[in-house]
């Protein structure tokens, strides 16, 4: 994009990541190449103007507008901002979304072409295998190689967070360059990822916590594939401490009790009570809760018991309970 300025790029797209990381790539390569980075929301056209017009009294130099909101600024501007010849002052528009290609702004973006680039959350059955294309990409472009089933294993051990896979190439490649080496094998691998008690147990709760059936039983086939001994009481112990905070908390909201208030009455800290176990919890009511309470209590007895694949039947009333 530094090479070949266009007056008018474009990055969108629902998967958070890519968008964000594509944004922080292109500001710190114009940044880098010495240019002048200004941000402005679509909706304050005044702003917007002052910030896309040359200047015939200074010289500022190249000048890159990161334009936040740009389906809420005048269509009609940024079109004859697109037909100018300023490749030194680019508007860069960063919509938060897929645009809808039958509005006014989403034919625009259209119309934009190899100067837009929009990055599209993959389906729930696609995440593990888009994260394994995601990691070859990674690995080639740190200059090392890695097998594609060394890279399913990762993605098997550690999930599909980009984010978190990102990292953990990185580790695996300056692990490898230490030794000296091209290729990253098993060796660079071991011992470098997260505990597996931990890692695996917690995306189960957070899939339970969503209700998502296909996420619930592909958190739970990953937990049960890479655990050395039968996953189901600890997994019964974390979805337990889970489930005792939402019931808490369902009652609480169902109550009318504000967020503030509950956070004190549970003796919670109101930031992590906020932003962490209400959103947990908000896909669930308080029987469904204590349905969720009882298929842990049963699971726990038929554990004890010594009943035949209580895992089996703990997977089939998560997912019946969370259609």
């Amino acid at each position: 994009m530094v090479d070949k300025a266009h007056p008018v790029f474009a990055i969108s797209g629902n998967h958070e990541y890519l968008r964000n990381r594509e944004l922080k790539q292109v500001v710190s390569k114009h940044r880098e190449a010495g240019w002048k980075i200004s941000y402005v929301d679509g909706s304050d056209t005044g702003s917007l103007v002052s910030a896309l017009s040359p200047n015939d009294f200074l010289d500022d130099g190249a000048i890159l507008v990161v334009v936040n909101k740009p389906e809420k600024a005048e269509l009609d501007f940024l079109v004859s901002h697109f037909n100018s010849d300023d490749p030194e002052l680019v508007a860069l528009l960063y919509y938060e979304g897929n645009p809808k290609g039958n509005t006014k702004f989403g034919k625009f973006l259209a119309a934009l072409k190899k100067n837009h680039v929009n990055f599209t959350a993959p389906k729930d059955w696609e995440r593990d295998s888009k994260a394994v294309e995601f990691c070859l990409r990674e690995v080639a472009d740190r200059g090392k190689t890695m097998s594609k089933a060394l890279i399913e294993r990762v993605v098997l051990v550690d999930g599909s967070d980009l984010g978190f896979l990102s990292f953990e190439i990185m580790k695996f490649s300056m692990i490898a360059d230490l030794d000296g080496d091209t290729e990253i094998t098993a060796k660079h691998v071991k011992g470098t990822l997260a505990p597996l008690a931990e890692a695996s147990l917690v995306p189960v709760v957070d899939a339970v916590a969503l209700k998502n059936p296909v996420l619930v039983i592909s958190a739970m086939n990953r937990l049960k594939a890479n655990s050395k001994k039968d996953p189901t009481m600890a997994l019964t112990y974390f979805l337990s401490n889970a489930a005792t905070k939402w019931l808490c908390i369902t009652d609480l909201r169902d109550r009318g009790v504000s967020v503030k208030d509950a956070a004190e009455a549970l003796e919670l800290n109101p930031w992590f009570y906020k932003n962490k176990l209400f959103p947990q919890a908000s896909m669930w009511n308080r029987n469904d809760v204590v349905k969720l309470l009882n298929v842990i209590g049963d699971t726990r007895r038929s554990v004890l018991s010594g009943q035949i694949n209580p895992w089996v039947i703990l997977s089939a009333r998560l997912l019946e309970l969370c259609r």
